[in-house]
């Protein structure tokens, strides 16, 4: 290949593809970390959708919520909410059944009482929803026994208590749930 040049455009061309091998090397890393960064970026700046369980305690009940929150960077349209298996609840509905076509914003939440049936079973809640074209679906295991060892720190006013006191028990389970 080399035969009849010279040794100094024997290192020219040796110099040259070497040049090449590099930089085709450098622009496919290039390339590899750009799309790298780009996949980062768009799951940073994501909807995401989910649903928790919550409760809180006013005066000596217990009151259960189903929350779906998105804890996102951006907002996104819920196409449908099911959840298996089917389950009763002591307000005889079934929530978020109809729950189409919702915008969410982000950090935005919507709650509902929910007051589960026992004996309590674990339900699978799956989320659809999405972002312009891009299609998104979590599912999400909600264990309504998982809350009935929990043990809330609270004060119950009773009828002799001043009104500050009362919203002082108020203020404290705010507080609660902030944490």
């Amino acid at each position: 290949m080399f035969n009849g040049l010279e040794m100094s455009d024997k290192i020219q061309i040796i110099s040259i593809l070497v040049s090449t091998l590099i930089a085709v090397i450098s622009i496919l890393i290039a390339i590899a970390t750009l799309r790298q960064t780009n996949k980062i970026t768009e799951e940073a700046n994501r909807p995401y959708v989910v649903i928790y369980l919550d409760v809180i305690q006013v005066t000596s009940t217990f009151c259960y919520y189903l929350v779906v929150k998105n804890f996102g960077n951006i907002g996104a349209v819920i196409d449908s909410i099911t959840f298996t298996p089917d389950f009763d609840t002591k307000y005889n509905y079934k929530p978020y059944e109809d729950f189409k076509n919702h915008f969410i914003a982000p950090n935005q939440s919507i709650t509902t009482a929910c007051d589960f049936s026992k004996p309590y079973k674990p339900i699978t809640f799956t989320i659809n929803y999405h972002k312009d074209k891009k299609k998104y679906s979590d599912s999400f295991i909600i264990n309504p026994s998982a809350t009935s060892g929990l043990i809330l720190s609270k004060v119950t006013p009773s009828n002799s208590d001043s009104l500050e006191k009362v919203i002082a028990y108020s203020t404290q389970e705010l507080i609660r749930t902030k944490l």
